[in-house]
């Protein structure tokens, strides 16, 4: 007897920020495309995360969750402990590098919701 799965759903790939770095790392490459990619809210705009790398594992966060751009490289701070640095960001359907992140978003980070 064989048993069935359903089918992915875009709502799988939603990013909780409260997780580990490799936690949420791993579920980026798991719905990175040819699947729509894994998803959140930056500064109120609709985000796809397409590639990360985990930078650190350490202790979890006291003040929240937030990404910055932080030595040239648009940086994820997770609940959960640990930094991702986002190394493919699209913000509205349009690729975002570090120099125009920083541009819109200035030296603080912005909080991402978990």
């Amino acid at each position: 007897a064989g048993t069935y799965y359903g089918g992915r759903k875009p709502e799988d790939g939603t990013i909780d920020w409260s997780k580990s770095a490799i936690a949420i790392h791993n579920l980026v490459r798991a719905v990175a495309p040819p699947y729509p990619g894994a998803f959140t809210v930056v500064a109120g705009r609709q985000a796809r995360v397409l590639r990360t790398r985990v930078l650190d594992t350490g202790t979890a966060l006291s003040g929240g969750p937030s990404m910055t751009v932080e030595n040239g490289a648009i940086v994820a701070r997770c609940g959960g402990g640990g930094a991702l640095a986002i190394l493919t960001l699209e913000v509205d359907g349009a690729p975002v590098s570090a120099s125009e992140f920083a541009a819109t978003h200035g030296a603080i980070g912005v909080p991402l919701g978990g």
